[in-house]
């Protein structure tokens, strides 16, 4: 029988060293200078805003007429006006046929609206009356219907949705508590509402009727004789 080999205790609980991989060993020594050098000019030009021709080409890109494109020309401008000089602003808006008027409508809805959704799904003019009613209730304002007057002067319960912009404008000042009492659709008993077609009819009668007057009495001041 074959002796067993003593082995010492304490050498069997040395921990094994594993192989050094010297392809993975991450280096310790110091960058050089022109190293840090490179990096530092990356970083600053990432951080750099981009120049006004630069954003003017990306822009050119998004003159689509549709919502995501105009959401994303309404951030572009903002990043432009931001960085522009006094008298630069209004010379690049016409490098891009824009006037500030519509530049500043997207712009409102790119600042306040987190995408293009309300834009897509309203439209440029409710998006934007739509800001009137605070953040808080505006997601109950869109679901709930509301009172608003129709056509024949008649309140009609409709949806953002279902409602033409003047709807929308009456609803909101509903909402926020704006509406001038004068300003109730709801009429007196056998009066008439203002464009009904009896109203539109004798107001353009009196017209003409105006316009004869002062044509006679134009010709009664002309020096020379009618023929």
């Amino acid at each position: 029988m074959k002796n067993k080999e003593n082995k010492n205790p304490a050498e069997s609980m040395k921990p094994v060293e594993s192989p050094v991989d010297t392809e993975s060993t991450v280096s310790t020594e110091a960058a050089s200078p022109a190293d840090v050098a490179i990096v530092t000019e990356d970083a600053n030009l990432q951080t750099q805003p981009r120049s006004p021709d630069v954003i003017r080409e990306e822009f050119l890109r998004h003159n689509k007429n549709c919502a995501a494109a105009r959401y994303e020309q309404g951030k572009l401008l903002n990043e432009v006006k931001g960085q522009a000089d006094h008298g630069e602003w209004l010379p690049w808006l016409r490098s891009v046929n824009f006037d500030e008027r519509r530049a500043e409508r997207l712009m409102k809805i790119a600042t306040y609206y987190p995408n293009s959704d309300m834009l897509e799904t309203y439209g440029q003019s409710k998006a934007l009356a739509l800001l009137r009613v605070s953040a808080g209730d505006r997601e109950r304002f869109l679901k709930e219907p509301h009172l608003v007057p129709s056509k024949d002067n008649e309140l009609e319960s409709k949806t953002v949705l279902e409602m033409g912009v003047r709807q929308l404008d009456y609803a909101i000042r509903v909402h926020n508590g704006t509406m001038p009492q004068e300003s109730s659709p709801v009429l007196e008993e056998g009066s008439k509402p203002k464009n009904s077609p009896d109203n539109l009819l004798e107001q353009t009668r009196s017209n003409i009727i105006s316009l004869l007057k002062r044509k006679n009495a134009l010709k009664d001041k002309s020096p020379y004789p009618s023929h």
